[in-house]
């Protein structure tokens, strides 16, 4: 009987995978680029805004796959992202107006089975959970800073051009349900666009866009848009 489970089990594995079952690839990343951050939040008294602020950023990435040259594979990745040298400049009542210095980042952890459809396109989707937070260096001004967390779900598409060159599409929707460790209500809906060209077996370069508009149910509107353009280089292990 136990022979007969075990039997059964290993037929089920993808036939794509039986050849490569113990293949295991590690992936790291790392990239720089542009990012801007905006947001409109209300406070007890009025609202805050920030206009879109451009800086440079820096990203990183790790990931692991299994079965990676399969007809399915399942990678579980962990990224960030990070805007440089951001300031804000306010105007308190009564004094001169002062630079105050902020970070702007995004944390991301998500599982991502995929499966391949044709010899160079690949379908899949993605669950997980991300935080993107903006917060000033001195929490005593003005500026409010703030976090926000929930689950997201994302779709995938990926597929050859020509050459080496491939197209990579990632819409993305999360759920926010914690605004600075407490509840709330709402959603971010964006994604991701990814130009890949592969340098070789291991290595490749990609050009990336990823956009993001969240929207609470926070009183008044809470508005909170992030944008990343950044070029990466991706190794495999």
């Amino acid at each position: 009987m136990t022979a007969r489970l075990w039997l059964s089990l290993a037929l089920s594995v993808p036939a794509g995978a039986q050849a490569d079952a113990r293949s295991l690839q590690l992936r790291a990343a790392v990239g720089v680029g542009a990012h801007s951050r905006s947001f409109t939040r209300p406070l007890e008294v009025g609202t805050t805004t920030l206009p879109a602020a451009y800086v440079p950023a820096v990203e990183g990435s790790l990931g692991l796959v299994v079965w990676p040259e399969g007809d399915s594979s399942w990678a579980v990745t962990l990224s960030y992202q990070t805007g440089l040298w951001l300031t804000v400049t306010e105007v308190p009542p009564f004094a001169n107006a002062n630079e105050v210095s902020a970070r702007s980042q995004r944390l991301a952890l998500h599982v991502a089975p995929s499966w391949r459809v044709a010899s160079r396109t690949q379908i899949g989707f993605a669950l997980g959970a991300s935080l993107r937070s903006f917060w000033p260096e001195d929490h005593a001004l003005q500026t409010p800073g703030y976090s926000l967390f929930g689950p997201h779900v994302r779709g995938e598409l990926a597929a050859a051009l020509f050459g080496p060159l491939r197209l990579r599409v990632t819409p993305e929707l999360q759920w926010l349900v914690v605004l600075n460790e407490k509840k709330t209500v709402g959603a971010a809906i964006g994604g991701e666009l990814l130009l890949e060209l592969s340098l070789n077996a291991r290595r490749t370069l990609a050009l990336s866009y990823r956009e993001s508009h969240a929207l609470l149910a926070h009183g008044a509107r809470f508005r909170d848009v992030e944008r990343y353009l950044t070029m990466r280089i991706v190794e495999a292990f």
